[in-house]
């Protein structure tokens, strides 16, 4: 959304449910996934930057912090 006017400047589809807020810096949109991914977005565009992939257990509890990101990484 612009900061200014609330509208939306882009929409984005991944590959699960968000397990936590999204969190963000200058340049990325960073979204933890109930499927084990971590997806980064550009902030400018909602464009795929990267996604980190790890196992997730066959059976697990659902109650994962929101990642952090840091103001350098891209």
């Amino acid at each position: 959304l612009d900061s200014s006017s609330g509208q939306e400047l882009w929409r984005r589809q991944v590959s699960s449910e968000a397990v936590a807020p999204a969190q963000l810096n200058r340049d990325l949109v960073v979204v933890q996934l109930v499927n084990g991914k971590v997806t980064a977005l550009d902030t400018a565009s909602g464009e795929h930057r990267w996604t980190y992939d790890s196992q997730v257990p066959s059976l697990s509890l659902r109650g994962t912090a929101a990642p952090i990101v840091a103001a350098d990484v891209t």
